[in-house]
């Protein structure tokens, strides 16, 4: 009698074993592996924002390059500004604008979040008043790409010069 209650208690046992501790101990495996990598990933992420964080102490100690990268790729294109700014180069340099017009924007992939905007402009005056202009559109701080230039001559009137431009924002 005894042999069968030890062989019953032992059956149990095993039953026991196999049906309620060794699931709840894979269970605690599982839990503590994933406890390890969400350990890691927290520790990854704590190192990211510390180089962010030392990237932007950085970054302030040079506010004067800040101002010209945002004077580069300003948030959103602003028409208005740019605008202002063709008018203001166009006549310092003696060229008169004729005609602008904006070019309807293809969707493209994103690259990065940098958009760009292409428009045409007409302008009127001599060669070398273009060429200067030309030359203040290099040197501003804006990012523009001249795409095209095509020159349109006629013997009574000054020659006029028509751009496709790109201008870049974010």
């Amino acid at each position: 009698m005894k042999r069968i209650s030890i062989s019953i208690l032992f059956f149990l046992f095993i039953v026991i074993f196999c049906y309620l501790i060794l699931p709840q101990y894979k269970s605690l495996i599982t839990a503590k592996t994933e406890l390890k990598n969400e350990n890691e990933n927290l520790a990854q992420l704590k190192n990211y924002f510390k180089e962010i964080e030392e990237v932007s102490e950085k970054l302030k100690s040079h506010p004067e390059e800040l101002t010209k990268i945002n004077e580069a790729l300003p948030k959103g294109f602003i028409l208005s500004s740019f605008l202002a700014y063709l008018e203001k180069s166009s006549s310092e340099n003696g060229m008169i604008i004729k005609e602008i017009s904006l070019i309807p924007i293809k969707k493209g992939k994103e690259v990065k979040k940098i958009s760009e905007t292409s428009l045409n402009l007409t302008v009127v005056g001599d060669y070398s008043s273009f060429k200067n202009f030309l030359n203040s559109l290099e040197q501003s701080s804006r990012l523009i790409e001249i795409e095209n230039i095509e020159l349109k001559t006629d013997p009574k009137t000054l020659p006029s010069y028509s751009l496709l431009l790109k201008i870049y924002s974010y």
